[in-house]
């Protein structure tokens, strides 16, 4: 153990000097790690749209967002927009990633 304490030049009751540290700390770096990068929100929604089923989806929604607005009863447009955009939220939101 003595070897180990002298070739670390250190003390076993006093343990590093301030100096000591800073010298250990410029030779050898700190022991810190970098946190990992993150991905973007915008890459996980480029991901999940790139799901076949999705962009099927995503057509039909759209085709029958059409066909509502130029079909419909003006007094029956507001009950479908409803359905419509929950659909099409859905479709974006809960989209599992690969």
């Amino acid at each position: 153990m003595d070897g180990l304490v002298n070739n670390l030049r250190t003390n076993l009751e006093k343990g590093l000097t301030p100096n000591d540290l800073e010298d250990r700390v410029r030779h050898f770096g700190t022991n810190k790690k970098d946190p990992p990068e993150r991905t973007p929100y915008w890459q996980f929604f480029l991901k999940a749209i790139d799901d076949f089923m999705l962009k099927l989806l995503l057509v039909c929604a759209i085709v029958d967002i059409g066909f509502g607005v130029g079909f419909a009863k003006p007094e029956d447009r507001s009950h479908g927009k409803s359905f419509r955009l929950s659909v099409t939220f859905s479709a974006l939101s809960f989209t599992p990633i690969k």
